[in-house]
């Protein structure tokens, strides 16, 4: 939220804050905490069971598509940017074939002043 320039609502976020440090508490609290020693042969055991080696591989492929996942919508976010300066060139460009008269820009878009259509402005381009 610092980051971003968000402002704190104690309506949601402390309430999400709450929510998760209870959370933590509960398991922290519940959680086995007796020292349990292993053999060799135990820890072996353990490590090339079908339980673990099944969890292992999911844990693994999870962890891939949620990357794969996130990389395929960063090229789409970049893909948007990039259209987007296009989109903001290409009103610059309107904005200087246009008369000024007919139009007046506003930051980031040109807004029309006369009785031009988008059609006609394609045209003029």
């Amino acid at each position: 939220m610092m980051f971003l320039g968000e402002k704190f609502s104690f309506k949601y976020d402390g309430t999400s804050f709450l929510i998760i440090a209870g959370g933590v508490a509960l398991v922290t609290t519940n959680s086995n905490q007796d020292l349990v020693e292993y053999t060799d042969a135990e820890l072996t055991a353990i490590m090339f069971s079908s339980r673990h080696l099944i969890y292992t591989i999911v844990t693994y492929a999870s962890t891939f598509l949620a990357l794969r996942y996130m990389t395929y919508f960063a090229h789409k976010v970049d893909e948007f940017a990039v259209d987007e300066v296009y989109a903001s060139d290409s009103e610059t460009v309107i904005s200087s074939i246009i008369n000024e008269s007919d139009y007046h820009s506003n930051d980031r878009f040109v807004q029309p002043r006369g009785d031009l259509s988008t059609r006609e402005l394609i045209h003029m381009l």
